[in-house]
């Protein structure tokens, strides 16, 4: 909630929101954790909605195993494309466990479901 305060400070925005993301190297590629959104005038994006705050977050514990997965899959991903365009998921899952030393079968990316409630926060 700092940095949705710090952020909206520095810039005058009338609304900010900040993610919380598992790495800089899963940035913007859906594995948020959380966000909080911060409208100073306490009107939200529209100026006619009623709330200051907003914060959601993942009840989800994502383990480091499966954060190195996601940016082992990231990292690598365009070098196991079919010619038809897709992603050998077989392949590349074999790629990552040979790195991890871990079993293909513990390959999966990790899933991270924002529970879109509202958080109680302090104004």
């Amino acid at each position: 909630m700092n940095a949705a305060r710090d952020l909206q400070r520095s810039t005058g925005a009338n609304v900010v929101e900040v993610f919380l993301e598992l790495s800089p190297l899963l940035s913007g590629k859906g594995y948020s954790l959380g966000v909080a959104r911060f409208a100073p005038d306490g009107k939200g994006f529209s100026g006619y909605e009623q709330w200051k705050w907003e914060v959601q977050a993942t009840d989800i514990q994502i383990s480091q195993q499966e954060i190195a997965i996601a940016e082992l899959w990231w990292q690598n991903r365009d070098s196991f494309q079919t010619r038809n365009g897709t992603t050998d998921e077989q392949r590349l899952s074999k790629f990552i466990a040979n790195k991890l030393h871990i079993s293909p079968s513990q390959v999966h990316l990790p899933l991270t479901l924002i529970n879109w409630r509202d958080y109680p926060v302090a104004q």
